[in-house]
């Protein structure tokens, strides 16, 4: 659903564009300290994400940790807009990529084991750039995540036989939609 709204918060960044040019391009680092909630409760996530800016533009790429239910690393492209040219402005940002699962060995033991594949992550949201000298800044934000963790757990019915079939698997995929406060640096 947040997917239908992510055409139209490019398309507002686009048209708050301003009308300078000429901008140098310069390397830029975020990190973000966050807190996640949603229907299976509330859990911390860190992400850092280096890229580059141009004018009000920031495109970069991105990893975190996302302690949400099962803990998990995304790795994810960030684009973000500043939509004023003043000190203060807001901005709209997207991240789009892939969560894998990384479970503790008690986590592991608690769901049989499983073998786990990526599944999709994405992040939207608005925020606030406090700004600094030389476009470094204190960073405010909110939106809306998604995250998806996919895992197949083997499960023996019986005595265990030589040769395992397919049906002797379950496959989960969970899908968490949650709503996130990040707080951060931009350097």
């Amino acid at each position: 659903m947040v997917l239908k709204f992510l055409p139209f918060l490019l398309l507002l960044a686009g048209q708050a564009q301003s009308q300078k040019t000429g901008s140098a391009i310069k390397f830029s680092s975020i990190s973000h300290l966050g807190l996640l909630t949603g229907n299976g409760g509330e859990a911390m996530m860190a992400q850092t994400i280096n890229g580059v800016n141009k004018g009000k533009w920031f495109a970069g790429i991105g990893a975190g940790l996302d302690f949400y239910k099962d803990r998990t690393i995304p790795l994810f492209v960030d684009v973000r807009r500043e939509l004023l040219t003043q000190a203060n402005t807001p901005f709209v940002y997207g991240d789009l990529g892939v969560n894998f699962s990384w479970l503790n060995f008690i986590q592991k033991e608690q769901k049989g084991f499983p073998t786990s594949s990526p599944g999709a992550y994405y992040d939207v949201g608005l925020g606030w750039k406090l700004k600094g000298k030389n476009n470094r800044g204190f960073l405010l934000s909110g939106g809306y995540s998604f995250k998806q963790v996919k895992e197949k757990v083997r499960r023996t019915w019986g005595a265990p036989t030589i040769q395992m079939q397919e049906e002797n698997f379950e496959r989960f995929n969970y899908l968490y939609r949650r709503v996130v406060i990040k707080m951060g640096l931009q350097l």
